[in-house]
């Protein structure tokens, strides 16, 4: 018999560097829904606890309030930010654009990726000189290209692209296919 606790939505920090509760990441999404600073079309790359000082955790007992802020990358669009919200006070600390900055790749960006690889006839032709018919057999993913500062990057989110090849493989050990990079935006 397993032991009945709490979902965790409704748990509570028992630490100052506790993660973030379920509880907290919404109270954080939506101050920076009533900032007006977000929208429906807004991501968030990265969404985790910003530690206290050291000195007051340091300094903290258990029983005493605790400073909960939260610390998240906001991706607006081409935009990139950094945002600090103090989840127990339900207000912004700070909002700051990262200029020639761009977050980790996200799912729903690689999401796709294959399907819509595979339908470049440019692709296509490239993979059939290597004597591969069967789409298939053949996976492509997309990770960041890197960011260079040169004039065809500003504004655009480049993703670098490989496929594999997993005929006799298992799924997802394929061996790349030498010589095919492409890129997408």
């Amino acid at each position: 018999m397993f032991p009945v606790t709490q979902p965790m939505w409704s748990q509570s920090p028992k630490h100052p560097l506790d993660g973030l509760t379920s509880r907290e990441i919404w109270s954080a999404q939506e101050v920076l829904q009533a900032s007006g600073k977000v929208d429906e079309k807004t991501q968030y790359p990265m969404v985790q606890l910003k530690e206290a000082p050291k000195e007051e955790v340091l300094a903290w007992k258990p029983g005493q309030a605790m400073r909960r802020e939260a610390f998240l990358v906001v991706k607006q669009r081409p935009q990139t930010f950094e945002a600090v919200v103090d989840v127990n006070g339900k207000k912004l600390v700070s909002w700051t654009e990262i200029k020639g900055e761009q977050p980790k790749l996200l799912d729903e960006e690689d999401n796709g990726i294959d399907g819509a690889v595979k339908e470049n006839a440019e692709i296509q032709a490239a993979l059939k000189r290597r004597g591969i018919n069967d789409l298939t057999t053949v996976f492509c993913s997309a990770g960041p290209a890197g960011y260079f500062g040169t004039q065809p990057e500003d504004g655009r989110r480049l993703l670098r692209v490989r496929c594999d090849d997993e005929r006799g493989t298992v799924v997802g050990t394929g061996m790349p296919i030498e010589g095919l990079t492409g890129l997408c935006q």
